[in-house]
């Protein structure tokens, strides 16, 4: 047996557009903590000297006491970063040759500058549940990233090929942290590779229903394909390494702006029938979940293996 080794993925090339892609994220703010505001503090206490010194003029004091000298003390609360983001990578053995991008993705998050902490996980499938894995090897469930407060983004990186993408497992990791933190799926392989994959071809838009911080993911307002029907699951943009789709999906989250494509949260095989020829059939509007709808009996012959379950989520309406 011959071994056959790999490079790895070159660096990403276009760290600077993906940089700017990111800078509608920089909009999303909140009120800081309370600070001084030391031009403002001056300004009003030297306005207090002047109204005390008038009124010890209006109104003599006694010899020998001193006119009062008030310190105002004027605060404000600075607005400050409202997200950080946590980027999670699949540990898959087709995931390997994309450490070196990841790490340099990573850098272009802290660079953007538009996020109060930058944080990289490792997802590690297991039969028994998958597990997070932070920078120093050690093992934690997946509901480490939970933030309720929503002010945490999440980042899901994956070329969706594995077998655990075709089990129940993973599907309701992402959907557990979708419900309370807007999550999204960072599709590694191109476009045209997409509907090979679990993930298959987009089924819905969405985007933030109003211009405001982003929110968890059954916030969003969502167009489904005219062929889908049913409510379940939950909406999940999926997005592109590339400055186009991460721009998109940075303006349909915080602008609203445009739209992000993507899928339901059901796993594969049970999820929305999709179609990429139905795009130009028109969409159905909503808010909230999206749909989850198995399409097994519009095939002639079921599908029986795991891996072609991906095909059931792709096949046409009848």
């Amino acid at each position: 047996m011959t071994g056959v080794g790999f490079k790895g993925v070159r660096p990403l090339r276009d760290a600077l557009e993906l940089t700017r892609a990111l800078r509608p994220f920089r909009r999303a703010v909140r009120p800081g903590p309370l600070v001084p505001d030391e031009e403002a503090t001056v300004q009003a206490t030297a306005e207090a000297w002047v109204t005390a010194a008038l009124s010890a003029r209006a109104a003599p004091s006694r010899a020998g006491a001193a006119s009062p000298r008030p310190l105002v003390v004027v605060t404000h609360r600075p607005p400050v970063r409202a997200l950080d983001v946590a980027l999670v990578v699949d540990t898959g053995s087709s995931m390997r040759i994309w450490e070196r991008a990841f790490t340099q993705l990573e850098h272009i998050f802290v660079q953007s500058g538009a996020f109060r902490a930058v944080t990289r996980w490792g997802l590690l499938p297991r039969r028994d549940g998958s597990r997070l894995v932070d920078a120093g090897g050690t093992r934690h469930p997946p509901d480490r990233l939970r933030d309720p407060s929503g002010r945490r983004l999440v980042l899901l990186a994956s070329d969706a090929v594995g077998d655990h993408w075709y089990d129940r497992d993973i599907w309701e990791t992402i959907e557990s942290w979708a419900a309370v933190m807007p999550t999204a799926l960072l599709h590694v392989l191109p476009r045209r590779y997409w509907g090979e994959t679990a993930v298959g071809e987009p089924c819905l838009r969405m985007r933030l229903g109003a211009p405001g911080t982003p929110a968890p993911n059954a916030h969003y307002t969502v167009e489904r394909g005219w062929w889908i029907t049913g409510t379940a699951g939950l909406p999940l943009p999926v997005v592109g390494l590339s400055p186009a789709g991460l721009g998109r999906w940075a303006e349909a989250l915080t602008s609203g702006a445009t739209w992000a494509e993507g899928i339901s949260t059901a796993v594969p095989g049970t999820g929305p029938a999709e179609h990429p020829s139905a795009y130009n059939r028109g969409w159905r509007t909503g808010t909230g979940s999206c749909s989850r709808r198995s399409c097994a009996a519009r095939r002639r012959a079921p599908c029986t293996s795991r891996r072609s379950s991906h095909a059931r989520r792709r096949c046409p309406r009848s």
